[in-house]
């Protein structure tokens, strides 16, 4: 239902993204997302972290695979549950299954901390990079401001962190759910980095300063 009331409102692209998205829950709903919305919109699926969930993605339908199973500055994945790969080997895994789906692309989801790593995401195999830490702190990320010895900074919580994890089981409240228990991310304070254009500028031009080092004019010539 919600799937069908952003494609009536002009979304270009659903993405379905849950911690575990090579489970078959999330390949079956895949399939339906792609057989129901596939002619009007993207389908984005994920997050994977092998070149087999990957593949069993993309078979599924989805036109952009997301990657990254606890990379995250604020994630405790695989420090809690012992799961996950080092991002530059899961993106280089996924990025071999576009290989057999020649037309689709992979998505570096997470583990950056600067514009080096996204150049590296890239070089990797990814068409893409997903970012939070590099943005929170800024104007227009979501947090609270706050002031601690003189210096700014701001509210930066993982989406499995207890304080988000609260807010969800408010909201679900009908329903008896409470998962509190099981925690995956942190709760933190980044330095206010003000206005969001200031990084982005900073942030593009050390993107076309790797491609040069690298010989590329594109993401194509980076792989």
């Amino acid at each position: 239902e919600r799937a069908q009331m952003l494609v009536k409102a002009g979304a270009d692209l659903l993405t379905l993204d849950i911690a575990h998205g090579a489970m078959q829950q999330a390949i079956d709903f895949t399939s339906e997302l792609k057989r129901k919305f596939g002619t009007k919109v993207d389908i984005v699926s994920g997050v994977v972290a092998t070149y087999q969930g990957a593949v069993a993605l993309f078979k599924a339908g989805a036109d952009s695979v997301r990657v990254g199973v606890g990379p995250g500055t604020i994630c405790l994945t695989r420090i809690e549950t012992g799961v996950g790969v080092p991002q530059i080997t899961a993106v280089s895994e996924a990025a071999r299954a576009t290989k057999k789906y020649p037309r689709k692309t992979i998505l570096c989801d997470g583990g950056t901390k600067n514009s080096g790593d996204i150049v590296k995401g890239l070089a990797a195999g990814a068409a893409g990079v997903i970012i939070g830490s590099q943005f929170a702190g800024h104007d227009e990320s979501p947090g609270k401001l706050v002031k601690k010895n003189g210096k700014k900074y701001k509210t930066y919580n993982a989406s499995t962190s207890l304080t988000e994890k609260n807010n969800h089981t408010k909201k679900l409240s009908d329903t008896g759910i409470n998962y509190t228990n099981h925690i995956e991310g942190v709760e933190s304070w980044v330095a206010y980095k003000g206005p969001l254009v200031t990084t982005i500028e900073r942030m593009e031009a050390n993107l076309k300063a790797g491609f040069s080092y690298c010989g590329a004019e594109n993401i194509a010539g980076l792989w």
